[in-house]
């Protein structure tokens, strides 16, 4: 499920590893509309999670692509909202120019897991129970599915990838708010949680310097793991990890000293780099620019540090695609 861009799957992976969920509106509608990520559960033992305060929902669009269900039922009239209480999730569907609703448990993206869960749906008792199925929403039957299926004209999508769309679409017609407005963030406030140390992005410094650098840490620290080092700048990687730096200077005389004072203070392995136009660059490099382009370079001549644009989206109802791997800000503030 990583996204093909290799930064950016860096950054998921990064997250992952540090136990950190990206805010997405999956997310959000997963938590709200609980699921089994199998397509099915089914138990005889547990209370039902519809009711008449959580009803089962009728008229949610079906996933795209092709998706597998087992129907269970279809009646005329209003049934108890716990008759399928084994069941989750089901949904119901008005026949049109009828006053008939079919009632379907599962979502499934085989035809080998879906008989399946018929057998055992039938072992219920539910002795009428068929397999049905759905191409980008329109009903077919069954041996049309797999004839689509192996023809490969409609294709089902992962197991985790359905359930989200589910729960986007059941939450929509349930009426569960999930379009949210984000604050407007700085793209630069990566470096900023509660009790991290302030700190200065290099992204935003165009002009060449002389650092310290002092650590690399999978998320925003604290004065007592930057052995309370002054004059703080942080660079993030593009696998999410952030770099910490002390002072900025225009030569490696004045970096020199703040490196031993790194040293003394039980930072190992601290040493002297270099940054020009929010990229680190060898020390080389740096006293070679300096040579050709003068002093006018150096970071200290720069009348104020480049800001980003500032990051505003609005979350409606984005694509799968988006929902799975369009991660929005990390959850550090």
């Amino acid at each position: 499920m990583l996204p093909k861009n290799e930064e950016e799957a860096m950054k998921m992976q990064n997250l992952v590893s540090r136990g950190i969920k990206p805010i997405q509106l999956a997310v959000v509608a997963t938590a709200l509309i609980q699921l089994p990520s199998d397509g099915l559960a089914i138990t005889t033992e547990s209370k039902s999670i519809y009711s008449d305060e959580n009803p089962i929902p009728v008229g949610v669009s079906e996933p795209s692509g092709l998706i597998y269900r087992v129907q269970i039922g279809a009646f005329g009239k209003p049934i108890p909202q716990d008759l399928f209480s084994e069941f989750n999730p089901v949904s119901g569907e008005k026949i049109p120019n009828t006053n008939i609703t079919r009632y379907m448990a599962g979502y499934f993206n085989n035809s080998d897991a879906v008989v399946d869960a018929r057998g055992k749906i039938r072992e219920l008792g539910y002795n009428d129970a068929f397999v049905v199925a759905y191409c980008d929403g329109e009903r077919i039957g069954f041996a049309e599915a797999r004839r689509r299926e192996e023809a490969g004209t409609c294709v089902p999508k992962g197991n985790n990838e359905i359930m989200m769309e589910v729960a986007v679409n059941t939450a929509e017609k349930l009426g569960v708010p999930l379009a949210t407005e984000l604050e407007v963030v700085s793209e630069t406030d990566y470096n900023k949680a509660p009790g991290a140390v302030p700190a200065d992005p290099i992204e935003t410094m165009q002009g060449l310097f002389f650092t310290v650098q002092i650590g690399v840490f999978n998320r925003p620290v604290g004065p007592e793991n930057l052995f309370n080092m002054t004059e703080i700048n942080t660079i993030r990687l593009p696998n999410g990890q952030i770099r910490y730096s002390s002072g900025v200077f225009d030569d490696m005389t004045e970096a020199l000293v703040r490196r031993n004072i790194a040293l003394k203070n039980g930072v190992q392995g601290a040493f002297v780099t270099a940054y020009y136009k929010g990229k680190r660059i060898s020390l080389s490099e740096a006293n070679r620019i300096l040579e050709l382009e003068g002093r006018t370079v150096l970071q200290s001549n720069m009348t104020a540090p480049v800001q980003k644009e500032p990051i505003k989206e609005v979350v409606k109802k984005p694509t799968m695609a988006k929902m799975c791997f369009n991660f929005i800000y990390f959850i550090f503030q």
